[in-house]
């Protein structure tokens, strides 16, 4: 099922792009393995370590090192954090995640 795209559209941009964009990647093998990867791993590996840089080696099919760049537009956990004011609230959204994302996640290995 394909949804209507959101009004945030202008007319001029292509508003199926990234549909057309997964299509075209799907099946190649560093897409299809970071797409298959369990959302625990990739929060803790990727989201939850906050770098710009990263690494990609683990996806590929032959172990060449593919690094991809994160753009400034791209918020990781470190930017989430740092949008707390109080100290106290930034605190418990670190409790809270580590508890449900990092701690769930070494259970499951």
């Amino acid at each position: 099922m394909i949804l209507a795209p959101s009004s945030r559209y202008s007319k001029n941009s292509d508003e199926f792009y990234n549909l057309k964009l997964y299509e075209k990647i799907k099946n190649k093998p560093i897409f299809k393995n970071l797409l298959e990867e369990n959302y625990l791993e990739f929060f803790r590996n990727i989201y939850y370590k906050s770098e710009k840089r990263i690494n990609l080696k683990k996806y590929t099919d032959d172990g060449r090192d593919e690094i991809l760049i994160l753009s400034d537009n791209i918020k990781t956990y470190k930017d989430k954090i740092e949008k707390f004011t109080d100290p106290e609230k930034r605190e418990d959204y670190e409790k809270i995640t580590r508890k449900l994302y990092i701690n769930k996640f070494n259970m499951e290995i």
